[in-house]
């Protein structure tokens, strides 16, 4: 298991997920805060 912590400040986090959740059997993620819009862009990683 690896650990990143992320941020919107620095690069769009929905383009990392997405290469993650393509790699990965099972993911555990930690939010502070999400809005819809941002379950859409990794909507398609999650199925």
């Amino acid at each position: 298991m690896s650990i990143q912590i992320l941020s919107n400040l620095n690069y769009p986090i929905g383009n990392i997920i997405n290469q993650e959740l393509q790699n990965a059997q099972s993911a555990r993620i930690a939010i502070a805060f999400l809005k819809y819009s941002g379950i859409r862009v990794i909507e398609k990683s999650l199925d």
